[in-house]
């Protein structure tokens, strides 16, 4: 504990100063976080008690954008999130940062220069959809790698260590930092769960050795359910020449982290959920990480800035009917040739839907501009939005005007759209999005395939097109004519829709076991993340001066503590406030309304000292009562959500909140533990009943003698208070 100045209410001290015979704090400290922990928030390290993690995405928009809603989802739990990026990408989140200063959450961005030109890129090329060939990648991952000594100096001169790495796969390094600070690694990889068993089962059995036609296929035996695939749509990450080195390296790092964080839940992936736990151990599922945006400013604010005004999109969706458009996008690192979009773009028009298309600029956007001009763009000016660059995807998605989304199946697309409960016209690439297709078309059964025919090779463009036009206005059609495979499709994609957003609701606890398991390998396995306690105290004075004291405690050992007031009792605690914010402590106090004047009590009257009489105890204790609902409402708000309850034993009503929260109550009498006992010995075994207030009360089973005349016993021994008495002995045991 550390011993400071602290004011006081009245009559206390106006300062605390080092005793010459100072308590054992080292066994002291140790009691509280053994009493957080007991509480449901962990043990605590470190004296500030709050986990600090370490995220370090790919530099690519499909890995970055998903590790923003980690760190997002993460920081409203508690958890301190420093997010390692460059200064050109430190731009492209100008949005994401806006946001979660916005919301108070305690993300940082960790920019640390790019070596691009000491690795043969050109200065500036900082993401992967700024390389030109193939050929660069490996100089970027290798530029990557130089990151190593210059992040580890950085998290070595950090104020608050860390507690764990979370980094993308690509960042096999990230591991030799973790071991060096003796920290659990853990690793993302952004694949659906499907994928990431199909792709361990591929390497560890080595099932594209000796294989040379790429249409042969490959059985993948061991996975839960019937898979085979052609060699080329298995995910055969990095095939690009002269990376096999580097991809041995990813493989083998990934198999030693200390777990797997998928952005996925378990409803939708049950059977590969627990094969692939099985298959490599520690596997932790809490996603959908995009649900933490929870309107449209977030999830605008969602990667790269957008290339329209949102407002304009959002009135053009305003217009059309429920259901009545189909979205089309195929994410940032997909290229699509002139030839193929002309076809994209005559089939959208010969379906006669209505469609949003995002178009990516690329080497040779000029042809598409061209063809775009030459009327098609005005034959489709009624029914068809065309964004060239960034969309806000998920702001779209979720628009009730949207009814369909043609996808190329990355996996942060494809949740998104689950999410959304938008059905899925599948149009996949390369990579592992042909087992993102299969996962939607074969098993959950929420999407068509357009029939794509071979597969793109990343960083190769492709020579001709492989959908006609005539695919894409059959397709269309399909899904937006609404035939009963298309009402099939819609019912079961809005029920996982319905599942994705009761995961998120119900995912503070996996969250919150995440985290505290996370930290808790190796040398961090007494840090968790930051507790946060509702403190419910008795509007009375000799109630709640030791309330704010066990405030004040725990917030110094790290926990973050919300007391529950009402204005009268707020403006009492002027000075406690203005010492906690001293302090840095975090200590906030929820202050709400109290129904006075509705319960028979003068307007104002907020406090047991301001009662005229002993009969309106009741009348003040139904008041009290009445808070149950406006504090249920602001602790349903609260980020992070409440770890624990701990309210005064006559506050019984809040035993009611805590079950409806699924998080624990402890109540707090204010008495010694001696008075305590016997108060408990006395309703339990009903001493006083028949008894007059001059007989003598023998307390047996109290450790040492006891006995006292009634009228000396502990008891609501006021008038009409027995029914609110006997709720409390109820609740408190």
């Amino acid at each position: 504990m550390n011993w400071r100045k602290r004011s006081w209410f009245g009559g206390r001290p106006a300062s605390l100063e080092k005793s010459a015979e100072k308590p054992d704090v080292r066994r002291y400290n140790h009691t509280v976080m053994s009493f957080a922990g007991k509480a449901g928030a962990g043990d605590q390290q470190h004296g500030s008690g709050t986990v600090h993690f370490v995220l370090v995405p790919m530099m690519a928009q499909g890995h970055t954008i998903p590790m923003t809603d980690m760190a997002r989802l993460l920081a409203e739990h508690g958890v301190q999130i420093s997010l390692v990026t460059t200064p050109v990408n430190a731009t492209r989140m100008a949005g994401f940062v806006a946001a979660v200063e916005e919301a108070g959450l305690p993300v940082q961005l960790l920019e640390l220069p790019f070596p691009a030109s000491e690795f043969g890129l050109p200065d500036g090329y900082e993401n992967v959809d700024m390389l030109q060939s193939k050929d660069d990648m490996r100089k970027f991952l290798e530029a990557c790698g130089a990151l190593r000594e210059p992040l580890t100096a950085t998290l070595r001169q950090h104020n608050l260590p860390p507690s764990c790495i979370i980094s993308d796969m690509m960042h096999w390094w990230t591991s030799d930092i973790a071991r060096e600070l003796g920290i659990p690694r853990l690793t993302f990889s952004g694949f659906c769960t499907f994928a990431s068993l199909a792709r361990d089962i591929v390497y560890r059995d080595n099932l594209l050795r000796n294989l040379t036609d790429d249409e042969e296929v490959v059985k993948l035996s061991g996975f839960p359910t019937p898979l085979e695939l052609p060699k080329a749509r298995l995910p055969g990450s990095l095939c690009v020449p002269g990376l096999e080195e580097i991809r041995e390296k990813i493989y083998d790092e990934e198999m030693r982290s200390d777990g797997k964080v998928m952005n996925s839940f378990d409803e939708l992936e049950t059977l590969y959920i627990e094969s692939y736990k099985q298959a490599t151990g520690k596997v932790w599922t809490i996603g959908p990480m995009c649900l933490c945006h929870r309107d449209r400013n977030t999830m605008a604010a969602r990667g790269d800035k957008a290339s329209l005004d949102e407002a304009k999109c959002l009135q053009w969706l305003n217009s059309k009917k429920p259901g009545s458009v189909i979205f089309v996008s195929f994410g940032t690192l997909v290229s699509t040739v002139p030839q193929q979009l002309v076809e994209l773009g005559l089939g959208l028009e010969a379906s006669n839907k209505a469609f949003i298309w995002v178009i990516k600029a690329g080497n040779k956007f000029s042809e598409v501009e061209e063809w775009l001009a030459d009327g098609f763009e005005e034959r489709v000016v009624d029914r068809g939005m065309i964004i060239r660059g960034w969309a806000p995807q998920m702001m779209i998605l979720w628009h009730q005007a949207i009814g369909g989304f043609m996808t190329h199946c990355g996996w942060n697309s494809t949740i998104e759209g689950i999410c959304a409960g938008v059905p899925m016209i599948t149009w996949p690439h390369f990579a592992e999005q042909f087992l993102n297709e299969k996962l939607v078309v074969d098993h959950l059964k929420i999407g068509m395939e357009i029939g794509v025919k071979g597969v793109t090779q990343w960083g190769s463009e492709q020579k001709e097109a492989k959908v006609t036009r005539n695919a894409v206005e059959i397709a269309v059609s399909t899904l937006m004519d609404e035939g009963d495979a298309a009402q099939e499709m819609r019912m079961r994609v809005k029920d996982f829709g319905v599942k994705a957003r009761r995961a998120l609701e119900e995912g503070d606890t996996t969250a919150m076991s995440f985290a505290c398991h996370a930290a808790g390998n190796q040398q961090c396995s007494s840090t968790t993340m930051k507790a946060h306690f509702m403190l419910v105290p008795m509007m009375a004075q000799g109630h709640t001066i030791p309330m704010t004291d066990m405030a004040s405690l725990l917030a110094d050992h790290g926990a973050q503590v919300s007391l529950v007031t009402t204005p009268v009792n707020a403006a009492r605690m002027a000075g406690f406030v203005t010492a906690v914010e001293a302090d840095g402590l975090a200590v906030q106090l929820v202050t709400l309304p109290f129904p006075a004047t509705e319960f028979g009590l003068p307007d104002g009257c907020k406090n047991l000292d301001m009662l005229q009489s002993k009969d309106l105890c009741r009348n003040f204790m139904e008041a009290c009562a009445a808070l149950d609902e406006p504090l249920t409402v602001r602790l349903h708000q609260q980020r992070p959500p409440p770890s624990c309850i701990i309210s005064d034993m006559v506050q019984w009503w809040t035993g009611d909140i805590a079950r409806e929260l699924g998080i624990p109550r402890l109540s707090f009498d204010g008495f010694c533990t001696f008075a305590s006992l016997a108060r408990h010995i006395m309703f339990h075994d009903k001493l006083l009943e028949n008894v007059t207030d001059e007989d003598i009360v023998t307390f047996s089973g109290f450790p040492t003698p006891l006995e006292l005349p009634k009228a000396r016993c502990p008891g609501l021994c006021i008038p009409r208070m027995e029914q609110i008495r006997d709720k409390m002995y109820e609740e408190e045991l």
